[in-house]
């Protein structure tokens, strides 16, 4: 949604021409990180719904605070506090699914979540684009924060109109700690988490990349327009999931998605990107197998968590993020400008998840070999 407001913003705090613009974003992600542990604690010790709001309401502080900056750093303090306070319903509203539903029905549901996900980035540009043709870059933030305020409004009215999810309680602090180190002794848990990084740095990938290689090397003109046709796939792999979901296994779908990735990543080093619509459809196809393995991959992680799903939540996130971000940043090392290079660490990228998932179904086949 600031995307078009870049312009803007760096003419009105006389920012230069580096990337100091893209610390925005940065900002964003280090308090999303920052917390998600704190989220992920308070998710199970004070629940679901108040973790939720608390951090809807340091969304709007973070919102307010960035459009009345008077200065670039003030504005990416509330940046921060943004990130910060959408840990909250980041973790929480998934430690409520996984309350409510797992494996193939908990797939659907992630499948319908990663379909609103996608859709914000293709989307978000183009509303931005109409606030600033109203108004200018600070109704941005408001109309974050005036999202986030009917988003707690409507989380009140649920919360008064719905019973709690069967079986689930609030956790004391010794039982927190006792599931912490129960996750963490939980190798295959981990490994998927890791995994779930990797399948993440591929999106990460696209959005960093793809953007500048669309306006430099492909110069195209309606930038939004042709995000959302290379992001169109994404999409589509999440109503097709609902099916997958209903007749194959999990991780049947999410190998095969994986090795159909290094294959298509294989054949995509050959291809000529000259040409615009072979980097399109080359993208779409990455980005249809990425939409159906994320989904899914998710559902794997929390399904076998009976207790603390908050806390799992919040570690399945600060390793994803981590591992997202890391491995995007070995792979901006290695970028050369050319649309090959980002075939090229996907496909690196899944190649390490499909030897990891082959470690972990190993773990799985001890563990079961061992309670025999």
């Amino acid at each position: 949604m600031l995307l078009p407001a870049y312009a803007d913003i760096r003419l009105v705090f006389s920012l230069s021409a580096d990337g100091s613009i893209e610390n925005i974003i940065l900002y964003f992600f280090i308090g999303l990180s920052l917390g998600y542990p704190l989220a992920g604690m308070s998710a199970d010790i004070l629940g679901r719904e108040t973790t939720i709001a608390a951090g809807l309401i340091l969304f709007v502080l973070g919102s307010v605070i960035a459009a009345n900056a008077t200065n670039f750093d003030t504005l990416l303090y509330g940046r921060l506090i943004q990130g910060f306070g959408a840990a909250g319903p980041r973790v929480a509203s998934l430690a409520l699914i996984r309350d409510r539903f797992s494996g193939a029905a908990m797939a659907k549901i992630m499948s319908l979540l990663f379909a609103i996900f996608i859709l914000i980035p293709i989307g978000a540009p183009f509303i931005g684009a109409f606030i600033l043709a109203l108004a200018d870059w600070s109704y941005i933030f408001y109309f974050n924060a005036l999202i986030a305020v009917f988003c707690l409004i409507w989380l009140g009215i649920k919360s008064c109109c719905e019973p709690p999810a069967s079986g689930v309680s609030k956790q004391n602090f010794a039982q927190f700690c006792a599931t912490s180190k129960r996750l963490f002794s939980n190798y295959a848990f981990l490994l998927l988490c890791i995994i779930s990084g990797l399948i993440f740095a591929g999106f990460f990938l696209y959005l960093s990349f793809v953007p500048e290689l669309l306006t430099g090397f492909y110069a195209v003109s309606n930038l939004p327009l042709y995000l959302a046709a290379c992001g169109f796939s994404m999409g589509l792999a999440a109503i097709f999931n609902k099916w997958l979901v209903s007749v194959f296994r999990l991780q049947s779908i999410v190998i095969v998605s994986c090795i159909l990735l290094v294959l298509i990543a294989a054949i995509a080093h050959f291809v000529d990107f000259s040409r615009l619509i072979y980097f399109v459809v080359f993208l779409n196809l990455v980005l249809f197998f990425i939409g159906i393995m994320f989904s899914n991959i998710n559902t794997l992680v929390l399904t076998p968590v009976e207790q603390g799903r908050g806390w799992a939540s919040a570690i399945w996130g600060l390793v994803s993020n981590a591992v997202g971000a890391l491995s995007v940043y070995v792979a901006s090392l290695f970028y050369t400008g050319t649309s090959g290079d980002i075939f090229d660490s996907i496909g690196c990228f899944m190649l390490l998840a499909l030897l990891l998932l082959g470690v972990n179904q190993g773990l799985s086949l001890s563990a079961k070999a061992k309670a025999q």
